[in-house]
């Protein structure tokens, strides 16, 4: 049975997160996913601007990231 969801599985926050580490940390988007908890699926859609395209990337609050 499929379960429909009515909202992403990410937050805007969450996707800014995501960009920076893909974007600007250079990360793999595998590594985003599991540092973030996302479904690699949901990092692409993320990274390619078709889930919050006004999203920028942003550090995470949590130094241990950086």
């Amino acid at each position: 049975m499929r379960v429909e969801l009515d909202h992403f599985p990410s937050t805007y926050i969450k996707a800014c997160n995501v960009l920076w580490a893909v974007l600007i940390k250079g990360w793999p988007q595998t590594k985003a996913a599991i540092v973030f908890r996302l479904n690699v699926g949901t990092v692409n859609h993320i990274v390619h601007r078709r889930r919050f395209p006004t999203a920028v990337p942003l550090p995470p609050n949590d130094t241990t990231l950086s």
